[in-house]
């Protein structure tokens, strides 16, 4: 579970421990293309409980990602509301947001996003000396992760110099090493071959099982789908299932 630091945004910002992790009230969300508007979600109501791991899934262009990206407080939304642990983060200044992200959300980019000039430990204690952790602790946590995740081996190595299914077991590493109250994966296997898919879904599982942490994906692939424990379909930006 992640921090619940009272400061962590604002001195009135407080977390529910016993409420669910991520809950969405009436969410819209919108972006430009050219002149026009387009509503990539459309009044979405989501729940997310604690040590759930849940599945959006639906075809290419149904808000998916938009949804992630307002849960991780990176897209701000035209209306509705998005809370984590009872606190709403839709009312947060971008830079409470970036310190909220940097403590209690482990985000998952589809292509890994890790820095090519640092090393795989470098890259997976960053959070943690961007949020002033003590390099006792730095160490610690981030051997931690490498050897959860199994590259410890790795730990000296530049991104371009391991595989896909490497890149993304850091990339999770780094998610996991700030003790997240959610990880949030955005087509996490989208640029993965079968073999690496399947090793990864299993690292996928093994951390919600051994860890109990909550886990919301995207994926359009109905294998990794049926990974979690609940699946939630968009279409058109709308809830097709619950």
């Amino acid at each position: 579970m992640g921090t619940t630091q009272a400061n962590l945004a604002s001195p009135s910002t407080h977390f529910d421990p016993s409420g669910p992790v991520l809950t969405t009230k009436d969410l819209w969300v919108a972006y430009r293309r050219g002149d026009t508007q387009v509503e990539a979600v459309r009044g979405v109501d989501l729940t997310i409980g604690s040590g759930e791991f849940l599945a959006v899934v639906g075809p290419s262009g149904s808000g998916k990602s938009s949804l992630l990206r307002a849960l991780a407080g990176l897209e701000r939304p035209r209306s509705g509301e998005v809370r984590l642990r009872g606190q709403s983060i839709s009312e947060l200044s971008e830079t409470q947001l970036a310190v909220l992200r940097r403590r209690e959300i482990g985000f998952v980019h589809q292509f890994f996003d890790l820095l090519p000039d640092l090393s795989i430990a470098e890259n997976v204690a960053l959070p943690l000396m961007l949020d002033g952790v003590s390099r006792n602790e730095i160490l610690e946590r981030t051997s931690m992760e490498l050897e959860r995740l199994h590259i410890v081996a790795l730990a000296d190595r530049k991104p371009e110099e391991i595989s896909g299914g490497e890149m993304l077991r850091a990339a999770l590493a780094r998610a996991l090493v700030i003790r997240p109250s959610i990880i949030l994966a955005d087509e996490p296997t989208g640029s993965l071959d079968r073999g690496n898919v399947h090793n990864v879904l299993a690292v996928f599982r093994e951390i919600h099982e051994d860890s109990g942490v909550t886990i919301a994906l995207v994926t359009h692939d109905p294998e990794v789908a049926a990974t979690s424990d609940r699946t939630l379909e968009l279409l058109d930006g709308r809830v097709a299932n619950t």
